[in-house]
């Protein structure tokens, strides 16, 4: 017998495998053809990340209401809590945004001017049906990487702004997708050397009040 539920995980990955196929064409034209002509910018997820003084700041930003994705600001909300995680530290797991720092939710006037998505005559319609979610971290590592969960059934427009270049990074993700290694300069303060520098410092200080409390004893 065919185990409950095993038929929709099936149809599951085999929309998400469709629809990576479909991102990894779009990427093969990104050179040739506009980010416009890939679909209507409403119906992808758009996240902004901005590395600094190592924090990472995240803006995910949903529309909803004539989005076919999402219908309402209820179901905006449930998408941009787990849009994308993090990956950080050991390879392969990655945690939500949420278990690090929280994410703050707020309706958004407009889109992001910087944003790769070509500007349309629609988009002052759409204004008022924009939810934005806030993100900040202060990073423990120098790599990281952000992938969009298995399960969701969202794309994901993600860039980061390059200053001195005409347009931002960026790239369509699908569930299972994740970008590539993210570097975030670190303050030296928060440095792996410095953190290890420290517990050894503290490691012989303490071996030092120990041999010469048994110096004292004896």
């Amino acid at each position: 017998m065919e185990p409950v539920g095993s038929g929709a995980a099936l149809e599951c990955e085999e929309v998400n495998r469709l629809l990576r196929f479909i991102v990894q064409i779009i990427a093969g034209v990104a050179s040739v053809l506009p980010l416009l002509l890939y679909g209507h910018g409403g119906e992808f997820l758009e996240a902004r990340l901005e590395a600094q003084d190592g924090t990472l700041n995240l803006r995910i930003v949903a529309q909803y209401g004539d989005n076919p994705m999402i219908a309402d600001e209820a179901e905006a909300r449930k998408v941009l809590a787990d849009a994308v995680r993090i990956e950080v530290g050991t390879p392969g797991k990655n945690q939500r945004l949420d278990e690090l720092t929280p994410l703050v939710m707020a309706p958004r006037a407009a889109r992001d001017p910087g944003s790769p998505m070509p500007k349309t005559a629609e988009d002052s319609s759409h204004s008022d049906k924009l939810l934005e979610a806030s993100w900040t971290w202060p990073a423990t590592e120098e790599n990281v990487n952000f992938l969009v969960p298995e399960t969701s059934g969202q794309v994901v427009l993600f860039w980061m702004p390059a200053p001195g270049e005409k347009t931002p990074r960026w790239s369509l993700l699908v569930p299972g997708d994740r970008t590539p290694a993210i570097f975030v300069k670190l303050p030296w303060w928060r440095a792996q050397w410095v953190v290890w520098a420290g517990v050894g410092l503290a490691l012989l200080v303490t071996i030092i009040a120990s041999l010469s409390l048994r110096r004292r004893k004896s």
